[in-house]
């Protein structure tokens, strides 16, 4: 009896939304311009929808929604009413579809769709790059290597399973009611709910809620791929890398040599490689080459079973150069041979 109770009170719910136009979402408006919908062969029309300043096309209203997916609406039980993203929606229901700016497409399958004369999708042709099913999730920094289930292509991330987003985020996706259905599989729609920033850079998706900027490295053009802990901007706006990873990356040795001595105040770290020798002391801002000690302004410490240093004065000490670029997203760091 309560099932059937249920049941009725969810189906008056969702006929009140779709002809009400109520809103019982939360979200986050941030409207830089008109959008427009095309689904199938058609224009969808009497709709308000626009582009956010996340580079997503939504709606101002869930009756929009029910504008837009009229037919699949026609026999839903349930409308999970959790964001005004249209592509979640395109998601959900089992579309394709594909975005140019403002512009959003809606298609079934490999159906052509024709805007005037022009022909939008053909399916015929070398279309996109296919999408990459790798996709590899760092969360304030930290490589999440228990993940499965997560796409990216067309500069989105896309999740499989409501296993995959509690994973990515444990804590807020505790708060989510049900995990018998994903209302989106936009990564960057949770993302946003949850408050995150988010970067997609080919298969490696950055997620931060801390305030730091993501950073990648690259070593004579090559990326570096940092296992676990990733490099971050600490003041005075200096990089700070995890220095086995980049060691080894330049062929050096690291050795973790500790307090060497009984009257030793800090743990002493050695690299060497090709007769040259290095030692840094984690908590100091000096180290020693050459037979001569340098200093540093910002001294390497221990994070996440990382010792972390600032790269700018560990790679000139090598013989390197090193060169900051913001203008990419995310931000490189790009150390060269001299």
């Amino acid at each position: 009896m309560k099932k059937i109770v249920s049941l009725i009170m969810a189906v008056i719910m969702i006929a009140g939304i779709c002809t009400t136009g109520a809103s019982a979402v939360s979200d986050i408006h941030l409207d830089i311009g008109e959008a427009v919908i095309y689904k199938d062969d058609r224009k969808v029309s009497g709709i308000d929808a626009y582009l956010d300043g996340f580079g997503e096309i939504r709606v101002s209203d869930e009756s929009d929604i029910c504008t837009i997916f009229a037919d699949e609406l026609d026999g839903v039980v349930r409308l999970p009413l959790t964001t005004l993203i249209v592509t979640g929606w395109a998601d959900y229901y089992g579309y394709a579809w594909s975005q140019s700016g403002n512009t959003l497409y809606i298609y079934t399958g490999t159906l052509d769709l024709i805007e005037g004369d022009e022909l939008i999708y053909n399916p015929d042709s070398s279309g996109p790059a296919d999408p990459t099913t790798n996709g590899k999730v760092y969360v304030n920094g930290i490589y999440r290597s228990n993940l499965s289930g997560v796409t990216t292509y067309g500069g989105e991330a896309f999740i499989s399973s409501y296993a995959t987003l509690k994973a990515i985020f444990p804590t807020e996706a505790a708060k989510v009611n049900t995990s018998a259905y994903m209302p989106t599989s936009s990564l960057r729609m949770w993302a946003t709910q949850y408050k995150y920033s988010m970067v997609v850079s080919d298969n490696r998706v950055y997620l931060n809620n801390d305030g730091k900027t993501p950073i990648e490295m690259t070593l004579d053009g090559v990326l570096i791929d940092f296992p676990d802990q990733q490099p971050f901007v600490v003041a005075p706006g200096r990089t700070m890398i995890p220095i086995a990873t980049f060691s080894e990356n330049l062929g050096f040795k690291v050795t973790w040599e500790g307090k060497v001595s009984a009257t030793s105040t800090y743990d002493r770290v050695k690299m060497e490689y090709n007769g040259k020798t290095l030692y840094l002391w984690i908590g100091s801002n000096q180290y020693w080459i050459g037979g001569k000690y340098y200093t540093m302004d910002v001294a390497p410490y221990v994070t996440n079973g990382r010792t972390m240093v600032p790269v700018y004065f560990i790679a000139e000490a090598l013989g390197y150069t090193v060169k900051w670029d913001p203008s990419t997203q995310p931000s490189t760091v790009r150390v060269t041979s001299k």
